[in-house]
């Protein structure tokens, strides 16, 4: 790992100054480094959370490491960002990283928290949608309906919009068998809801992963 962690970007000027602040990475890792590169990001971990920042880490379905810091506000991420480049600590760790790098960032998000669930599950499948033509407003008005039918049938749900407006919605279950029924049963009002979503779509839908949380 080689690049900083977080992208030091303002959010652009749809999103509220009151959200939570969340940095994500995301890393592949190296041909046969997959497990140094979790130490290695382990280690960087104990850093940041020493800074002030919630840490979170989670393998996804295609190898990838994302690596989240959350922080309360923007007092406390403004603070992170001040310290971070006087730590010896991180400074060390970047030294280690370049001098044997374990994976190489493929994507680094700076996102504000739209609606965050506080306990998600043990199961996580993400959607990254782009709005149509930057319209972030008419998407999340949708992705909000959405998320009213989907934890009505018992689904946490995580809805985050990055430097980029594009809008990340997040499916927490409390097992893969609650996944797994979930699937199996047919919601007719989600059914319902994706044919008028496809009459005249806000998004157009550009990835689909599963994470799972890593310890």
């Amino acid at each position: 790992m080689k690049k900083s962690i977080l992208v030091l970007f303002l959010l652009l000027g749809s999103m509220t100054a009151l959200a939570k602040p969340l940095g994500v990475a995301i890393w592949d890792p190296i041909p046969g480094k997959a497990q140094q590169m979790i130490a290695s990001a382990q280690a960087a971990g104990k850093i940041h959370q020493a800074l002030g920042a919630s840490v979170a880490m989670h393998l996804d379905t295609l190898g990838r490491l994302h690596y989240v810091l959350a922080f309360d506000d923007w007092d406390a991420w403004a603070a992170f960002n001040e310290a971070l480049p006087k730590s010896d600590a991180w400074r060390e760790w970047q030294g280690r990283a370049s001098a044997d790098p374990a994976a190489k960032q493929v994507h680094n998000y700076f996102m504000e928290e739209v609606v965050s669930s506080e306990a998600p599950g043990r199961f996580t499948q993400a959607y990254l949608w782009e709005p149509v033509n930057g319209n972030v407003t008419a998407f999340l008005r949708d992705a909000l309906a959405a998320r009213e039918i989907h934890e009505a049938a018992g689904i946490d749900v995580s809805i985050n919009v990055d430097q980029m407006n594009r809008v990340h919605y997040v499916m927490n279950y409390s097992s893969h068998a609650a996944f797994a029924k979930q699937r199996a049963t047919p919601n007719a009002e989600f059914q319902a809801f994706s044919q008028r979503f496809s009459a005249a779509p806000v998004g157009r839908l550009v990835e689909v992963y599963t994470v799972t949380a890593l310890p």
